[in-house]
């Protein structure tokens, strides 16, 4: 409730501080008006004589005449015995209730006046109220105090209730980008309310959240390393084991490449594990592109003539970016293998280099499947398959893109998918060439 009522007490405050100031304005203007009353009144007065002179004088159509001119004329009304005005003037309600209130009080009582022809009428005078014209020219002061004053409360209220907001939005974006050592900062010192503890519970959770995933990713690295020793041990028994039959030579052959599977797969973890821990702080090489890539082609198309594809590549000119090169190689090495699986016989998996201003651009396309749309970015997460059965027999464990996608990121690039149009997907990595490495 503090912050409830922290920000009622805001606006209450807020509101009696401007009502204060137009009471202050308003007892002012009348402290003036009733300075100014009595020299009005007795210029009202003579201007009233001045027009029964006239109209006793050169009759009633001479004082239309002059009423009708003067810029003050509201505020003198001449009326006949039938109660009309010589201008033709309709009496308002609000002129009504005047003339009832005057009479009342024997203020400015009516002077009656005999015209030439002997017919009588009656000159009332009914003072004119200020207008907010005339009170904003006289006290401009008064309205920009206001406004001034009002608009600078409500813009500290609302800093002061959105930018904590601000803050904690601006911190979950970048714990939900990955960065768990994000927290919410109380940088500005404010009283306790629900919006600091909301950042207090913020924190808690961000941090429960590092903790769980670091004792995840423990877990799996504490139980791969324990996984590779009796696996080392057990393909050191088949080795010496001797088949007996031909049978058993095929029940041996089986398990041998069950065990090579699984030794790759807990590499792969491991890899993983490696590269999501790795800071960029650490690309230190000055590395080639184009031909750190030609030397992947060459062991890419060994094994793609294994398997009856072809790898075709297109290269710009040199291009030269700051990176960890084993790294780097090893992901651009997953996700070509990862083309060749999902390329048919007798297909080809395309790999251009390209360049601008700012990246240099690796583009790696198949002639496969493609990936639904909606599952274009989920790919790139661990043990991820589209299509579980398929992968399996192709040999994927749905994580070389995985680990793609985490060296990419380390080096300040990004990484993404499409569909071609052709049939096929297309793996797009985009690498950063900071100024230093285009004037190299």
């Amino acid at each position: 409730m503090r912050f409830f009522f922290k920000l009622f007490i805001s606006f209450w405050i807020t509101l009696i501080i401007i009502a204060g100031i137009i009471t202050w304005t308003a007892h002012h203007l009348r402290d003036n008006f009733e300075q100014e009353m009595p020299d009005f009144i007795v210029r009202q007065m003579q201007e009233r004589t001045n027009l029964a002179d006239i109209l006793s004088r050169n009759g009633v159509e001479r004082v239309r005449e002059f009423l009708a001119s003067r810029e003050d004329s509201e505020q003198f009304f001449i009326v006949d015995a039938a109660g009309q005005d010589i201008l033709g003037r309709p009496f308002s309600h609000h002129r009504h209730r005047v003339m009832q209130d005057l009479r009342e009080r024997n203020v400015f009582d009516p002077q009656i006046v005999k015209a030439p022809d002997g017919s009588r009428f009656r000159i009332f005078l009914f003072p004119p109220r200020p207008s907010l014209l005339h009170i904003l020219v006289a006290y401009p002061w008064s309205p920009v105090l206001m406004i001034l004053f009002s608009g600078m409360t409500v813009f500290l209220l609302a800093l002061h209730f959105t930018r904590p907001i601000q803050r904690l939005r601006e911190t979950s974006m970048k714990l939900a980008e990955g960065d768990l050592g994000a927290r919410y900062d109380f940088a500005y010192p404010r009283i306790s309310d629900e919006l600091s503890g909301l950042g207090r519970d913020f924190n808690f959770m961000a941090e429960r959240l590092d903790q769980l995933f670091h004792a995840h990713k423990r877990l799996i690295r504490d139980i791969s390393h324990e996984l590779r020793s009796p696996l080392a041990r057990m393909r050191v028994a088949i080795e010496l084991v001797e088949p007996k039959d031909a049978d058993s030579q095929e029940n041996l052959s089986h398990l041998g490449a069950d065990m090579e599977r699984l030794d790759e797969l807990i590499g792969q973890i491991l890899a993983l594990s490696r590269h999501e821990t790795v800071s960029p702080l650490g690309l230190k090489d000055w590395i080639e592109l184009t031909g750190l890539i030609e030397a992947l082609v060459a062991d890419s198309r060994y094994e793609a003539t294994q398997m009856e594809r072809e790898v075709v590549l297109h290269l710009c000119d040199e291009v030269i970016i700051k990176a960890n090169g084993l790294q780097l190689r090893s992901a651009l090495e997953n996700v070509v293998r990862n083309a060749l699986r999902h390329t048919p016989d007798h297909g080809k998996v395309t790999i251009t280099v390209a360049k601008d201003d700012k990246y240099a651009i690796v583009t790696v396309s198949d002639e496969g499947e493609g990936v639904a749309e909606d599952q274009l970015e989920l790919i790139f997460q661990p043990f991820y398959r589209v299509g579980e059965d398929r992968d399996r027999e192709r040999g994927g464990f749905g994580l070389g893109l995985a680990i793609a996608s985490q060296v990419v990121q380390h080096h300040g690039g990004a990484i993404f998918a499409a569909n071609r149009v052709t049939g096929g997907l297309i793996i797009t990595i985009r690498l950063p060439i900071t100024e230093s490495d285009t004037g190299s």
